[in-house]
């Protein structure tokens, strides 16, 4: 699957974001002239407009994308901030400079792993959630969601207002899933999130990260997610 911007800017709980190098190459911007960009090395690639405004990269394959090799160690990127298109040597200096980025354009307090001990819980509904106060959802920027956790509890509302988390959302799945439950991905529709499950059924680097962050559930919270 393609890289999105949303990949690039906004990894769920900041995934790959760790242990980054402290010095790495800035970004080198790059003119657009009638819509092609030339780079560094010599290639050519063109842009366009998404029907939501933002700039994308068109790619000598034709293919609409955010980011691109034009060379071995050239990589082209768009910046969906300023809609401008920039140039990295390799994918931890994207990473680098995307999380600064990121972290200029959004409160880095809303953006932390929500805390999940703090869930309510109701033994006979047998559902977790959230106090409408206690979270923020639609205040910050959309990436928010997406490196704070959010993404990955697919809440729904309830009639007081309040978010129930959903039994399909990537961390009930999980938390099923090492339970012993092998059907529990059986009817799951890969979302714009890293892959959870490697070829042999086991878990990802990714999915490894989500349950670390699982570890502050308390043990009624667990007990009721994995069900």
């Amino acid at each position: 699957m393609a890289v999105t911007i949303r990949d690039i800017y906004a990894p769920p709980l900041g995934f790959g974001w760790e242990n980054l190098p402290t010095r790495y190459v800035k970004r080198q911007y790059l003119d657009i002239e009638d819509g092609l960009v030339t780079t560094p090395s010599g290639a050519v690639l063109g842009t366009g407009t998404l029907p939501n405004g933002r700039l994308a990269l068109i790619n000598d394959r034709g293919t609409v994308c955010a980011q691109w090799w034009s060379a071995k160690d050239e990589m082209v990127v768009v910046d969906p901030f300023d809609n401008r298109v920039f140039v990295v040597p390799s994918v931890d200096d994207l990473k680098c400079n995307a999380r600064k980025m990121t972290s200029a354009q959004i409160d880095i307090k809303a953006a932390r792993p929500l805390d999940l001990s703090i869930m309510w819980t109701d033994p006979v509904a047998g559902e977790c959630g959230f106090d409408r106060d206690d979270l923020s959802i639609g205040e910050h920027h959309y990436y928010t969601d997406r490196l704070n956790g959010t993404v990955l509890l697919s809440l729904i509302e309830d009639e007081d207002g309040n978010y129930v988390v959903s039994r399909n959302s990537v961390l009930c799945r999980l938390l099923r899933y090492v339970d012993g439950d092998r059907f529990a991905f059986s009817d799951y529709r890969k979302k714009a999130i890293p892959g959870l499950l490697n070829d042999n059924g086991g878990l990802s680097d990714f999915a490894r990260k989500v349950l670390l962050w699982a570890n502050n559930l308390t043990d009624e919270q667990r007990e009721i997610l994995s069900k």
